[in-house]
């Protein structure tokens, strides 16, 4: 009888214990402002087991991008030898010949990569110490911004472009109007724009009134994160600052693109595999800086 009273006396107490710790749950609110290697954020903060372990939501914003300008020798003169077959065939069999355009051997190329970091993240932050504002954090980031971590659209010049246009349709004209007439005439059409990166063969098309090709690296859409970090999600006073270091993990980054064609071996190699050295990021880091202000 006496166990039995000892025992139920410990079970109210433990109910009692539980409800005081739920009380003091979600209790208290904080708002936080960052600025780090994942870009700038905001983020709100609760605890969940006094000030011991915090929940936090938040998104991370910006992606950076910047403007490139190159040119590429090739592109033209590969063409240039496709109008030069056509214009011998021409020639040979003494028809009239509305070739007029020419390239140039070097084509002007602008392109605008971009680091995508719109991340949603969902965290819980650990103090082991009750004194102390060390804190380990684990949870995941969450990419808005598709599977591309970096991507990148590339773009020629309008008047190569519209030069292309031009003779792909006067050769194309040509070849409807004498091939199946003439004997021995051959069609010979001015090629697609294809090249082969990393195993994959892309297609310049038309976009804007230039020529396009776009590319990005995938990785995980959900990325697990752990790191450790100073400074309170919900501060002693109002107001307080942290600083965090962590890594993300993403996977191995995958080519892809919506300038995909089926393979071309014929096509010009631009690179063949890719560099081990990418295969290898697999990882994010995280460093940040946080002003935080606590609510209630």
């Amino acid at each position: 009888m006496i166990r039995k009273k000892l025992l139920s006396a410990a079970a109210l107490m433990g109910a009692l214990c539980t409800a005081a710790e739920a009380q003091e749950a979600f209790k208290s609110l904080a708002a936080g402002a960052e600025i780090g290697t994942t870009g700038a954020g905001i983020e709100l903060s609760m605890p969940v087991y006094k000030d011991l372990l915090v929940v936090k939501a938040g998104v991370n914003f910006p992606s950076v991008s910047v403007n490139v300008n190159t040119s590429v020798d090739g592109i033209g003169t590969d063409i240039n030898d496709q109008i030069r077959e056509v214009k011998q065939q021409l020639a040979e069999y003494d028809l009239e010949d509305p070739l007029k355009t020419t390239f140039k051997e070097d084509v002007q190329l602008s392109a605008r990569p971009k680091l995508n970091l719109t991340t949603l993240k969902a965290l819980l932050e650990v103090y082991p110490f009750r004194n102390s504002s060390f804190h380990v954090t684990a949870g995941a980031y969450f990419g808005l911004s598709g599977n591309g971590l970096v991507s990148a659209d590339i773009y020629t010049d309008a008047e190569f472009w519209r030069n292309y246009k031009s003779v792909k349709q006067e050769v194309h004209t040509l070849n409807e109007m004498y091939d199946g007439q003439i004997p021995g005439y051959e069609s010979i059409e001015i090629d697609d724009i294809d090249f082969n990166v990393f195993g994959k063969t892309l297609r310049v098309n038309e976009k804007d009134g230039k020529g396009h090709v776009d590319a990005r690296f995938d990785v995980w859409t959900v990325r697990p994160y752990i790191g450790v970090g100073f400074g309170r999600s919900l501060p002693k006073n109002h107001f307080g600052v942290q600083f965090d270091l962590g890594v993300w993990y993403h996977g191995t980054p995958v080519m892809a693109s919506n300038s995909e064609v089926k393979f071309n071996s014929n096509a010009e190699t631009v690179l063949e595999s890719m560099p081990k050295s990418l295969e290898k990021i697999s990882v994010w880091p995280q460093m940040s800086v946080r002003l935080v202000y606590r609510i209630f």
